[in-house]
């Protein structure tokens, strides 16, 4: 059996890749595809962006499927023995599997590092791999899709989008920022900093087998070279990524700003 855990912290186009993963030919499918639940929405101030459901059509048990956010995939500091146990029950030594897990970069040493051992304990034949990557802020050409994603943290925060404000004040640097940062312009940069620099030196220092960043994902055939890498890329590749890409348009307006903060 080949297991990949793909890891990286959400709205980076996180579950995109791993999506596109899961179309795979060689990949086990446990359900069918649902076109009409698939996508969950972003919506805020900053506009409206979508993710595709990407792991929960490969899970086999109902209950696991109920259970996979809740217990295994979202922002979890230690590695969920007990739900990859029942996993593994569902799945036999042919199957082909990728999981997606949502993690913050300082979980990620301790979470690999667990998963490792356990798989190594309990399932030794099986082949695990660890896939991500970074969030380049700087070098994206339009920042703006990741702030439409993030833009209901911000908001709750007080940091609301307006993009009709004629002197260009997008976003208010007075309100509270939860992460200790003085403003949003400091906050853009910490945020740059945790999801570029220490994310990759977490995916080095965890020696992941496939790391890229956002730089690859945006361009279409960089990304499928990467795909190939990993796994065979989708017979309909084109298509989901056409699909993908009409469902997250950037903010012009908000890419200028943006560039201005880092």
């Amino acid at each position: 059996m080949r297991l990949i855990i793909y890891t990286c912290p959400g709205h980076q186009f996180s579950e995109f890749v791993p999506w596109l993963i899961n179309n795979s030919p060689d990949v086990t499918h446990s359900q069918q595809w649902n076109e009409d639940s698939i996508w969950t929405p972003y919506e805020s101030s900053f506009g409206e962006g979508w993710e595709p459901a990407e792991s929960q059509w490969t899970i086999a048990d109902d209950m696991l499927r109920g259970t996979y956010k809740k217990v295994a995939r979202d922002m979890k500091s230690t590695f969920p023995e007990n739900w990859f146990r029942l996993f593994m029950q569902t799945c036999v030594d042919t199957d082909v599997r990728c999981i997606f897990v949502n993690n913050a970069p300082q979980n990620i040493p301790t979470w690999t590092a667990q998963c490792r051992l356990w798989f190594a304990e309990n399932h030794p034949t099986v082949d695990v791999e660890f896939a991500g990557h970074t969030l380049d802020l700087r070098g994206l050409a339009n920042p703006s899709l990741y702030f439409i994603k993030e833009g209901y943290i911000f908001d709750d925060d007080g940091y609301v989008y307006d993009d009709h404000d004629e002197e260009g004040a997008v976003l208010d640097y007075i309100a509270k920022n939860l992460t200790g940062a003085p403003n949003i312009r400091a906050r853009i940069k910490n945020k740059h900093a945790g999801r570029q620099t220490e994310l990759l030196k977490m995916y080095n220092y965890s020696k992941f087998e496939y790391v890229t960043d956002t730089n690859t994902i945006v361009d279409n055939q960089c990304l499928y070279e990467h795909i190939a890498e990993i796994i065979t890329p989708p017979n309909n590749y084109d298509d989901l990524v056409a699909d993908y890409w009409s469902r997250n348009k950037p903010n012009d307006r908000l890419d200028d700003y943006l560039r201005t903060l880092l």
